[in-house]
């Protein structure tokens, strides 16, 4: 939708009416109140913010506290920051910070994986949670907070005053949170002495507009305001024809009934829908193999055909399906021969089932088809088409001169990724949309009130606040969800026949696919109940020499019950008619797959590849065509034949997840500041206790059932369908300590000139995030992952605080994260799976049974005690019918862990050389890397070699029948010393080999500067204002080279990566500003340009191990934003 000059207009006029309307109070100061009134310090005043600069802040103590005296890593963004930048989001904002990263169509990397050594990207990750895809110190996602509760609502600066983002944990402020750190948005209040409306309308070169009302009413002077802010907002992008469409209302009031008395209260309710952009370019799964093989198809007719195959009734066609193909999955096809067409072209079975039997629908051996079954042979024809490089089978395409230097034949190369697109060849990923029919929404509704009371000149006080959010979710994204092998990738379908023997119409085309689609739905009800009470005590108070030296001090405590519910479940979209009654054996094997081509055919021509965007109608209940199925009666003699029926869309829910967390906090803080100003200290402790569980009045159904094959039962679920009890089982608890030291350049022995300042500052803190009941394949649990930082640095002013810098050295830790790793069965399970083989024993060597119950006893000595138990290990019977049983995996997992470490060095400045003019800038490099990988599993790995060194010589399962003790075991009899080397060392080795790897797009440097200048003498620029900013980031390690040793094991060369090269990115801005309508009226016009250099169109995200780029993402978009704003 473009906005039209109408549109504007009844915009700006709708704000004038209503301005104008307001009556006298309009525009005007309301006359101060006599009594005297201290701001609460439960509340930062963000009007003292100066330009860039922010004094103080809630995130150290959640006390109105100077930034100067604390050394946390905290950066405080203001309002005048994010007018100047144009940002409207956290992501457009995060990418000016230090250290941090955010994703999308405007952000400074893709966010897609957690793993730089991952095979595959996540196209998704952005348009699903924007504020998800960001960063902090290379070590995770920020814990998202407004007004410092928990929140899973995304900020938008038309109700944010100022945005906080405090790098590493802080016990003292969450204890529960991210390690990463926390970026909280707080919120616009009523302003008590002052009527103020403000209209701001903005426009983009897509032809998005966005629509602000701000209205501010004073209702009794000094004590009772109301505030209302509405946003009408619709982005669109230069990837058309993505699109954000966002509705938001919040207000706020204040109310002040004595001095020392503040109620606060403020709701948000809001809507989104949108098909964001798709930076990542898609996999493409067409490989050079293929190309090399001279574009063939695949007839698996061929090999049902006598007549042209003389050994058909001996062959089966899928073993006869070369390397760079794969059976296309889905049992039901529906496929659009078109990107366009609004309904599929046909439906069909591509599936048939064989029977020597007389089961009914199946292809009978022995009854001749004319073109199912001419060789009289179970057989059945399934569409074929291309795989990726990385899906190739190793032991038939990586031999021979396609064994690189380092590598051994039969084997991948180690870190080997999913192949994409690399260029604008095939399709303008910059400018077009792969994917048109996603869709987006999200709906929320907020509430929070809070009661503040203070006493003895501010010295002691309460505040009591209840905060209620609830969210929901759902993303329709069918072909790029991810949940499909299938999704994301490009493919040719190389069937030269169908499954039904008809000639395909599509043989080469590129097709994208949606394998099992579905709608997926999260839902958030948070809420919580918080009290913060302080103390404070200045001994200056007492007037004696040693009171400025004992100096004042703050204690405050925290009380706090935090409640989260969440719902996690997915909507299944199925086929069903009497055709597909006829051919399946209930609603959930149903699995719809649509296949639609997106190009010409590539067979038969030596063309390249050209895609179109799907743009086929949305899916929905209903009719949806008809499908084309097989039907035979259950007798010996009908040959079957295929009939068309009627089919309908319905959906069903796989079985989510619906889980109540509670986390009980109570914590101290103790700010202080000694010897006449020259130390400030903040000493925090914390105790957090976890409860976790879930709980239902009904639970997910597990449909269909065998009574109701056919039935979807309920599709759509909400809070009130479950029931949680109050307090879920608690499943952890921890105490957490901060401590923060800030030591003061002595101004009475020896002032500074240029009116200097200065202070070395120390800071550590942690917290932990609850993980249930994690356990590792002993049984042992494991620790929470736990959050650590340790930062030093030094603050320097001058000119009275007009130019501000700080720099930081720091070490964050985010420790015992799980890590799964290529060890699989070589792990301690393994002992378990030896103990049953060797109980069997007796079964067919009752000769060899009193030498395993030797082996037996070694190894049950060896075991930590309860390690059968946690298996459910049993044995029963009696040899030649002994029997064990035993669990596959702990009844909790059987994890193991790694830790990330962040390093680094930040440096920030903010400079106000006048008051028309704003600097800002910023310095980081960072360093985030792997470590720790696999402890529990080393461990075993060392305690097990003696009993390798009494067992390594025997079987891992059994002896050949008949075998003697002292006889040579048959060389196709593995041994328990060769068993885990295959399974435990080699790939442990592997791991191993991984440590040290960086966090992946971990740029080492950033620098980041952003200026404005208003022109404000007289003259013909008065008014006028300049700005820009400039964002560069240095190379990062893509990928990197591996090898393999003799035994197998891989080999990264981490100290010689693939670099992705360094990105510069300029913005600029241009403002005028004047009074208007008889100066009853501040008008603003700003012009923002964004990304206006930027290196390149397509930046390099992961590199193969050979070092071609496996995937790019778009560079960030070029962007023009008109904004007014009219202010009265």
């Amino acid at each position: 939708m473009k906005p039209t000059n109408a549109m504007v207009r009844v915009t700006l006029r709708i704000g004038m009416i209503l301005a104008t309307g307001a009556g006298p109070l309009s525009a005007q100061v309301i006359p101060a109140v006599r009594e005297k009134i201290e701001m609460s310090p439960f509340v930062v005043d963000s009007t003292k913010d100066t330009g860039y600069a922010a004094t103080s802040t809630l995130a150290g103590t959640r006390l109105d506290t100077s930034l100067k005296e604390l050394g946390a890593s905290i950066s405080i963004y203001t309002k005048t920051f994010l007018e100047d930048i144009g940002a409207t989001n956290a992501n457009e904002l995060l990418i000016y910070a230090p250290g941090m990263d955010a994703g999308g169509p405007g952000g400074n990397y893709s966010g897609t994986t957690a793993d730089a050594l991952a095979p595959a990207v996540s196209v998704n990750s952005y348009r699903e949670n924007p504020q998800g895809a960001t960063r902090s110190r290379g070590m995770g996602s920020p814990t998202p907070t407004r007004n410092f509760f928990n929140t899973p609502i995304n900020i938008d600066s038309y109700n944010t005053e100022r945005v906080t983002v405090l790098r590493g944990p802080n016990a003292a402020l969450i204890g529960v949170s991210s390690p990463a750190g926390i970026v909280d948005s707080s919120l616009a209040e009523a302003d008590l002495n002052r009527n103020k409306n403000t209209v701001t309308v903005r426009l983009d070169d897509n032809g998005g507009l966005r629509n602000i009302l701000d209205f501010n009413r004073v209702l009794i002077p000094g004590k009772l305001a109301g505030r209302v802010i509405g946003l009408d907002s619709r982005e669109e992008y230069n990837q058309r024809p993505a699109y954000q469409h966002k509705k938001r209302l919040y207000g706020a009031v204040n109310y002040r009934p004595f001095s020392n008395t503040l109620i606060r209260a403020n709701f948000e309710t809001g809507q989104q829908k949108a098909n964001q952009p798709i930076s990542i370019l898609l996999q493409d799964s067409i490989p050079k193999a293929w190309y090399d093989a001279g574009r063939p198809g695949f007839d698996w007719t061929f090999y049902d055909d006598p007549a042209r195959n003389p050994l058909a009734a001996s062959q089966v066609s899928t073993n006869f399906i070369p390397n760079y193909m794969n059976v296309t999955l889905g049992n039901l096809v529906a496929s659009y021969n078109n990107p366009n067409d609004p309904r599929p072209s046909s439906i069909f079975l591509n599936t048939f089932p064989s029977t020597t039997g007389t089961t009914a629908n199946a292809i009978r051996a022995g009854t001749f088809h004319p073109t199912l079954n001419r060789d009289l042979a179970t057989d059945g024809g399934r569409l074929t088409s291309t795989r990726n490089i990385q899906e190739l089978a190793a032991a038939v395409y990586w031999v021979g001169s396609n064994v690189l230097p380092g590598q051994l034949p039969g084997l991948q190369p180690p870190g080997i990724k999913i192949q994409g697109f690399t260029d604008f060849a095939a399709f303008d990923w910059k400018n077009r949309m792969i994917d048109e029919t996603s869709l987006f929404m999200t709906n929320f509704r907020t509430a929070n009130l809070s009661l503040a009371q203070t006493a003895w000149r501010n010295r002691l006080g309460i505040e009591l606040a209840y905060d209620t959010q609830r969210q929901y979710n759902r993303a329709r994204a069918f072909f790029l969800n991810g949940n499909g092998p299938d999704q994301t990738k490009v493919r040719a379908d190389t069937s030269v026949i169908l499954p039904d023997g008809t000639p395909n119409p599509n043989l080469g085309r590129p097709f994208l696919q949606a394998n099992n689609f579905r709608i997926q739905k999260v839902y958030n009800d948070n809420e919580s109940l918080r009290a913060t009470a302080y103390l404070k005590y200045d001994f200056n108070d007492l007037k004696t020499f040693w009171g400025k030296w004992l100096g004042r001090h703050t204690l405050s405590g925290v009380a706090e019950r935090y409640r989260a519910d969440d719902i996690v479940l997915v909507t299944k979209v199925k086929f069903d008619g009497p055709g597909v009654r006829d051919t399946v054996a209930n609603l959930d094997a149903a699995t719809a797959l649509l296949n639609v081509y997106i190009g010409p055919s590539l067979i038969g021509n030596n063309n390249p590849i050209k895609l179109e965007a799907v743009q086929i109608d949305p899916i929905k209940t209903g009719s949806f065509g008809n499908i084309s199925t097989f039907i035979r009666a259950a007798n010996a003699t009908d040959p079957g034949a295929y009939v068309p029926s009627p089919v309908s869309i319905v959906e069903m829910v796989n079985p989510g997840t619906a889980r109540r967390e509670v986390i009980k906090s109570q914590a101290f803080t103790l700010q202080s500041n000694w010897l006449d100003g020259l130390v400030s200290t903040v000493l925090g402790w914390r105790k957090d206790v976890d409860y976790t569980g879930s709980g239902f009045r009904v639970g997910f159904p597990n449909n269909p059932t065998s009574t109701s094959p056919f039935d979807p039962g309920k599709s759509e679920w909400d809070f009130s369908d479950f029931e949680h009890p109050y307090n879920p089982p608690e499943i952890d608890r921890k105490e957490s300590r901060s401590v923060s030291v800030v030591l003061n350049w002595p101004k009475k022995l020896l002032r500074l000139p240029a009116g200097a300042d200065a202070s070395v500052f120390f800071n550590q803190s942690e917290n932990f995030t609850p993980s249930g009941s994690r356990t590792d394949q002993f049984g042992a649990g494991l620790p929470s992952p736990k959050g650590k930082t340790k930062e030093v640095g030094l603050n320097l002013s001058f000119l009275n605080e007009k130019f501000v810098l700080r720099g930081t050295r720091y070490e964050t830790s985010n420790q015992n994260l799980t890590y799964g790793g290529t060890v699989g069965s070589g792990g301690p399970r393994s002992l378990i799976t030896a103990l049953a083989n060797w109980h069997r024993e007796a079964n067919i060597n009752p000769h060899l049974a009193a030498s395993r119950a030797a082996d037996i006893a070694k190894v049950v000595q060896f075991l930590p005690p309860g390690m059968l138990d946690i298996y459910q290990f049993q044995v029963s019977g009696t040899a030649p019918n002994i029997e064990v049983i035993a669990l596959s995996a702990p009844p909790t997992g059987g994890a193991d862990m790694s830790d990330l470490t962040a390093r680094g060095v930040e440096v920030e400045l903010v400079y106000n050389p006048t008051s028309n003019w704003r600097i800002l800038a910023n310095v980081a490099k960072q360093e985030t890397v792997r470590s720790g990988i696999l402890p529990i599993t080393r461990k075993f790995a060392e305690d097990v070699v003696p009993l390798l060194a009494a067992l390594g010589d025997r079987p891992f399962n059994n002896y050949p029948v008949g075998h003697q003790l002292g006889q040579p075991l048959p060389a196709n009899i593995q041994t328990v010393r060769q068993y885990y080397e295959q399974t435990l060392y080699t790939p442990m080795a592997a791991d191993l080999a991984t440590e040290g790897v960086p966090s992946p797009e971990q740029r080492k440097w950033r620098v980041n500067l952003v200026t404005n200048y208003r022109f404000t003498r007289s003259g013909n620029l008065k008014g006028f204002s300049i700005g820009g900013g400039i964002r560069w980031q240095s190379k990062f390690a893509m990928g990197f080279p591996s090898s393999r040793l003799p035994n197998t094991a891989a080999v990264y060369d981490i100290k010689h990566p693939y670099y992705a090269p360094a990105d510069l990115n300029v913005d600029a801005s241009i403002g005028y500003s004047r009074k208007i309508w008889s100066d009853r009226i501040d008008w603003k016009i700003q012009l923002n340009g964004t990304n206006l250099y930027k290196d390149r169109d397509l930046i390099p995200v992961t590199a193969q191990p050979w070092g071609q780029v496996a995937i790019m993402r778009l560079a960030p978009e070029r962007r023009f934003f008109l904004t007014n704003t009219f202010s009265f």
